[in-house]
């Protein structure tokens, strides 16, 4: 080779040495970096800081993907309480995880995504708006590769989002995978009437002893445009739920209203209630630090420091709380007198390694694939992926956006076919949702209930069928319907006949008590209720005025007459303007139907089949009178009357 050449190629050679060194040494330092990242997020989670050790962890995974990363990953988001990407995690563990050198770890990552899902239900959502705002239990709720995860047990989910109606209703979570289609209405009327229509709505959950129910419907009216009765409907509620402090709060708001008509009409009761729940509390002052942390009276959360005021609570041993992120919980017990103040101090200190450590003990680099270790028989699953570490606090949902008007009921779907079940929903679609679009939900057919009605009574045995085509008849019903299908009251039944023969006219009077048994479940305009019942009256009276015809006594053989005829004999010696009368004790069976005009008005008509069982009858002729109680005769009557129906 000729020399020049050497001497060019070795030239070469040098100039390109500086281009390549480089190479090696970034691929050392970013395994040397995430390295550092594990350990510092193994040691936030042995210390409980979860959201400290889920962004470290994230970060080392990101830079080098080792499996042990996964495994520590899941604890941090099961401690932050994100069984979904808890459970999506050590799914991905076990999936890239060495089977020969990790197979303990393995198995209980195989054990905790079986107590997982056995411990949550798995809901695939479908919203409409798509960005529509989840809460379980009052706090926001995201999921999971299209999956909410919810514990098992009682809870209460909310759906909202802006220029949409909240939805709200009670929720049976079992544990299993369902599909849940929720779709949320357009507002219809003015801000004023949807409160309204849903103060009443919560009145009828109220009055049906549904008081939860009730709350969720008034906090939906006051979020819309609070109002004075909503104020004093949630302040009553309040009450029977055992929250006096909250109670207090809203009848104050009421009563300050002494404009609004329906304050005036019921201010005396509210006064009571607000009296009641006054003696029942005391004021508690609640300072200290650090701002913003989450304070607890009782286990139930009432806000974050700083406090503007004292605080209304139940008297008596007080338990106050507090939590933040970061700091170790504090708990202290304040002793409250009836109408009586006290005082909390909250100090909160850093979390340590106090704080508890997760189910499972975290892997550390000792028992890990070291940073520069050879890679793992399978690459991690590109799907489903680790999500970006979440902030100390759970990300807000991503802004609402408008969408197409729906105008279907939310609903729950069949479910997948893997599921094979679907979900224990407390009537998920909320009967109350159930009203065509453009009008507001719907009432219980609860209340106080008014009849008054007239018709034609036909006697179709006894002793009145002889000469007499019947009676005009009149009815009065008034009562409550407490619960659907139930109603009883008081009723009055009035007949006069004026046809009997002989007879200047037969006047009944019927009080007595009912009990139906109602088709009707809401109150709707234009819609039917048909009912069915029984009464009960006690002491019924029938008087009937006689034409004179006085006759010779020695011409009737009294021997041979039974007692009613000796009566009979009797009312003709006493001659012109004597009065019968018959007491006795009557059973009506009832069957009816309304047709409501309104949701409060509307027409009946009504059969009523009643035996009547006489205990006494008399002849009465001034200071005078004969009686008789044996041997009278039974009578069987058919009343048919139609009239007014009112259920306010």
């Amino acid at each position: 080779m000729p020399r020049g050449a050497l001497l060019l190629g070795l030239a070469l050679l040098l100039s390109l040495a500086p281009l390549a060194s480089p190479l090696a040494p970034p691929l050392a330092a970013q395994a040397q970096g995430a390295k550092e990242l594990f350990d510092q997020g193994v040691r936030a989670l042995q210390a409980g800081r979860y959201s400290e050790a889920a962004r470290a962890l994230d970060a080392s995974y990101r830079q080098h993907k080792v499996p042990a990363t996964l495994y520590n990953l899941a604890l941090a988001y099961q401690g932050m309480g994100y069984p979904g990407k808890a459970h999506q995690a050590f799914e991905s563990y076990v999936q890239f995880a060495d089977p020969a050198k990790e197979a303990t770890t393995i198995q209980g990552a195989k054990g905790e995504t079986r107590r997982l899902r056995g411990a949550h239900g798995r809901f695939a959502l479908k919203l409409t708006p798509a960005e529509a705002i989840v809460e379980v239990d009052g706090k926001r709720a995201k999921a999971t590769a299209g999956e909410l995860w919810i514990a098992t047990g009682s809870h209460r989910i909310a759906i909202h989002a802006e220029g949409y109606e909240r939805y709200e209703q009670a929720l049976q979570v079992s544990s299993g995978q369902f599909d849940l289609e929720i779709r949320l209405r357009r507002p219809s009327g003015t801000p004023s009437e949807r409160a309204d229509a849903l103060v009443t709505a919560g009145m009828s959950l109220q009055s049906a002893g549904d008081f939860a129910g009730a709350m969720a419907k008034y906090r939906q009216a006051e979020a819309i445009e609070p109002t004075p009765r909503g104020s004093a409907q949630m302040g009553l509620a309040e009450e029977q739920l055992g929250d006096p402090g909250a109670a207090a709060r809203h009848l104050d708001k009421a009563l300050r209203s002494s404009g609004d008509s329906f304050i005036r009409k019921h201010r005396g009761r509210l006064k009571r209630a607000r009296e009641r729940v006054s003696g029942q509390l005391g004021m508690l002052d609640v300072k200290g630090t650090p701002v913003g942390a989450e304070v607890f009276i009782n286990d139930r959360p009432v806000g974050k420091l700083p406090f503007s005021g004292p605080l209304h609570v139940v008297a008596g041993s007080v338990r106050v709380g507090a939590r933040m992120e970061g700091y170790a919980d504090f708990e202290a017990r304040v002793q409250i007198p009836a109408r009586g103040f006290g005082e909390a101090m909250i100090q909160m200190q850093p979390a340590s390694n106090e704080a508890p450590a997760p189910t499972l003990a975290p892997i550390t680099m000792q028992s890990a694939p070291a940073a520069a270790a050879p890679a793992p028989p399978a690459a991690p699953p590109a799907a489903p992926a680790p999500a970006p570490a979440p902030p100390p606090q759970p990300p807000p949902p991503a802004a609402v956006a408008q969408a197409q008007t729906q105008d279907q009921p939310p609903a729950v779907d069949e479910p997948r076919p893997e599921s094979g079940r679907v979900s224990d929903i407390e009537d998920f679609s909320d009967r109350a949702s159930e009203a065509p679009s453009g009008k507001p939900p719907e009432q219980l057919a609860t209340g106080f209930e008014t009849t008054l009605g007239a018709g034609h009574l036909f006697w179709l045995s006894g002793p009145e069928t002889d000469g007499s085509s019947g009676a005009f008849a009149a009815q009065l019903n008034f009562g409550a319907r407490v619960a659907w299908p139930v109603s009883f009251g008081l009723q009055l039944n009035t007949s006069v006949d004026l046809d009997e023969e002989g007879v200047t006219a037969v006047i009944a009077a019927n009080p007595g008590l009912y009990v139906r048994g109602h088709v009707q479940r809401e109150k709707r305009d234009l819609w039917f209720d048909v009912w069915g019942g029984i009464g009960f009256q006690p002491i019924t009276m029938q008087f009937s005025m006689r034409e004179s015809e006085k006759i010779d006594p020695t011409m009737i053989d009294l021997t041979a007459a039974d007692q009613t005829s000796q009566t009979d004999i009797a009312r003709r010696q006493l001659g012109v303007g004597d009065l019968l009368t018959i007491q006795s004790v009557n059973l009506p069976l009832e069957l009816g139907a309304v047709f409501y005009v309104t949701k409060t008005f509307g027409f009946h008509v009504a059969g009523q089949l009643t035996f009547w069982f006489p205990i006494q009858e008399c002849i009465h002729d001034g200071d005078d009178a004969i009686c008789v109680e044996e041997g009278l005769e039974d009578q069987t009557s058919l009343s048919i009357t139609g009239g007014l129906s009112f259920l306010p």
